[in-house]
């Protein structure tokens, strides 16, 4: 019980920081809206997030479609078993790992 309060309160500290972060960084890349996911989605343009759950092992705390370049690309957030978050990328596509942030 108190691990995951440990691992919850890290999270809001690192959610809090990536939203500083994001507010004084040039936007690189645009995520959509639920919406606008959901379209996607639907017409069979994006994997549904669902496909890549198989892949990531840890827990997910966010995952939003977003696009670059008219690449699209799921940016997941997760916490692993020891408090950990990190940010992966998988093609939207194809479901494939990218690398980098």
């Amino acid at each position: 019980m108190q691990n995951r309060l440990i691992r919850r309160g890290v999270l809001a500290v690192f959610v809090a920081g990536l939203l500083t972060v994001a507010a004084s960084a040039p936007a690189s890349a645009a995520c959509l809206s639920k919406a606008e996911t959901r379209s996607l989605v639907s017409s069979g343009a994006v994997l549904r997030l669902a496909a890549l759950r198989g892949k990531i092992k840890d827990e997910i705390v966010n995952a939003r479609l977003c696009e670059r370049n008219g690449h699209f690309f799921y940016r997941v957030t997760v916490l692993d078993a020891n408090g950990a978050v990190s940010r992966l990328r998988f093609d939207a596509k194809t479901g494939a790992r990218l690398g980098g942030k």
